[in-house]
C-alpha cells in the first residue's frame, strides 16, 4: 500500500469541517487543506482596545503563539482546524503570532483564521528590495517593510497591530515611547492597512494619556471608512520647488530613509473618502542593521510637505481635512489635485471627501 503524505490527515480533518453539517458550519467555508477563501469576512470598525479584550474567549480568541505553544507546527496547525470547527462566536476566529518567526508563521497559519494579532515592531524586514506595490510603495524604512512582509504573509485577513506602552525594550531601550512616537506607530498601521491596535500595558498612567486620548478619538471618527479602505496608488509627496511627479511614480527611495526628508506617504481607499498617511521621516528610526530607535533631537519640528493625488477620471476632491479637523485647499494641477499641508508630531491623516463628476 503506498505511504500517505503527511499533509493528508490535515485534508481529512479539513474536509470534515468543511462538509460537515451536524452542529453548524465553521466561521468561514474552507475550501483548501488549510484556509478560508473570503476576504475579511467581519466588516467591523477599526477598533483600538486593550491587548486583553482581543485576547478573550468572547472576542473569538482561539491560539495564542502557534509558533511554539501547542507542539509541531503540523500539531498547531490540526488543533486549530479542531478549534474553528467548534468556533459559533459572532467575533471573528482569531490567533495572537508571538515574535517567533512571525512570517513563516503567518504563511502557514493567516489562512485559518479571520484575525491575526501581532506585534508588527518586534523585528526590521531583512528584505532588500523595495515593493513596487502600496503601501508605502518604494520605501527603504526597515519598519514599513516589515509592515509590508507582514500585509503580504496575511492577505485579505485582520490585521492587529500590538503597541508596548511600556515600551518595546529591543526597539526603545530602557524608555517609554515618545507621543511624536506612539502617533508614528498608531498611523503606521493605518496606513499599512491594519484593522486594529492592541495596547500592551496602562494607557491611562502614559503621562501624555489625554493627548494620545484626543489623538486615538479623531481617529476613531473614520473607524467604519478605515476599515474597509484598500490600499492605492493615487498619491505621492510633492518636495518643495520641483514639478508634481507622477503619483504612480515615486522618485528613487521615496517614504524611505534614503531620501533625507522625503515623507513617507500611504493612501486608502474607501467607498467615498480617499486617506493619505504622512509619517514623520524624523520619528521611528532605527540604526543601520539594529532594532533600537533613538529618541530624534528634531522630532517635533513642523513638516511641510505638499501632497499630489491623481484619481481616476470621473473622481472628483469635494474637500480635504487634516487629522485636527482643519480644512485644507485643494489646488488642480491638470489631472491631480494638489495640497499643502503642516504637521508635528509622529504624523498627520488626511481625509478627502470624494464626489463624481459624471
Amino acid at each position: 500500500m503506498p505511504r500517505l503524505p503527511n499533509w493528508f490527515p490535515l485534508l481529512l480533518v479539513t474536509g470534515l469541517v468543511s462538509w460537515s453539517a451536524i452542529g453548524g458550519e465553521p466561521t468561514t467555508p474552507v475550501d483548501r487543506p488549510v484556509g478560508y477563501h473570503h476576504p475579511r469576512p467581519f466588516n467591523l470598525p477599526f477598533l483600538i482596545r486593550p491587548e486583553s479584550w482581543y485576547s478573550s474567549r468572547e472576542q473569538g480568541m482561539l491560539m495564542l503563539c502557534p509558533a511554539h505553544a501547542h507542539g509541531s507546527r503540523a500539531e498547531a496547525a490540526a488543533e486549530l482546524i479542531r478549534l474553528v470547527a467548534l468556533h459559533r462566536s459572532p467575533a471573528p476566529a482569531t490567533i495572537w503570532v508571538c515574535r517567533v518567526d512571525q512570517l513563516n508563521v503567518l504563511h502557514e497559519f493567516a489562512a485559518m483564521v479571520d484575525r491575526i494579532c501581532i506585534n508588527p515592531f518586534a523585528s526590521n524586514s531583512t528584505r532588500g528590495e523595495p515593493m513596487a506595490d502600496p503601501p508605502w510603495a518604494g520605501t527603504a524604512h526597515p519598519l514599513l517593510r516589515q509592515f509590508q512582509d507582514i500585509r503580504r504573509a496575511a492577505p485579505d485577513r485582520q490585521l492587529v497591530a500590538c503597541i508596548e506602552t511600556e515600551g518595546q525594550e529591543s526597539r526603545f531601550g530602557k524608555r517609554h515611547p515618545t507621543m511624536d512616537e506612539m502617533q508614528w506607530m498608531v498611523l503606521a498601521t493605518i496606513g499599512s492597512s491594519f484593522q486594529g491596535i492592541a495596547w500592551r500595558g496602562d494607557v491611562a498612567s502614559l503621562p501624555y494619556s489625554d493627548r494620545l486620548a484626543s489623538f486615538t478619538g479623531n481617529l476613531l471618527r473614520y473607524a467604519n471608512e478605515v476599515s474597509r479602505a484598500e490600499p492605492v496608488d493615487w498619491a505621492a509627496v510633492v518636495p518643495p520647488k520641483l514639478a508634481v511627479p507622477e503619483p504612480t511614480q515615486q522618485p528613487p527611495d521615496a517614504g524611505g530613509q534614503g531620501a533625507p526628508g522625503q515623507v513617507p506617504c500611504s493612501a486608502l481607499l474607501a467607498k467615498s473618502q480617499l486617506f493619505v498617511v504622512l509619517l514623520h521621516p524624523q520619528v521611528m528610526v532605527p540604526d543601520p542593521g539594529k532594532t533600537e530607535v533613538h529618541l530624534p533631537l528634531s522630532a517635533t519640528a513642523v513638516q511641510e510637505c505638499r501632497v499630489a493625488i491623481c484619481p481616476p477620471p470621473g473622481v472628483s476632491v469635494a474637500s480635504v481635512v487634516q487629522l485636527d479637523g482643519s480644512s485644507l485647499v485643494p489646488q488642480s494641477e491638470g489631472d491631480r489635485v494638489v495640497v499643502s499641508c503642516r504637521f508635528a508630531g509622529g504624523g498627520t491623516l488626511l481625509v478627502y471627501e470624494l464626489g463624481d463628476q459624471r
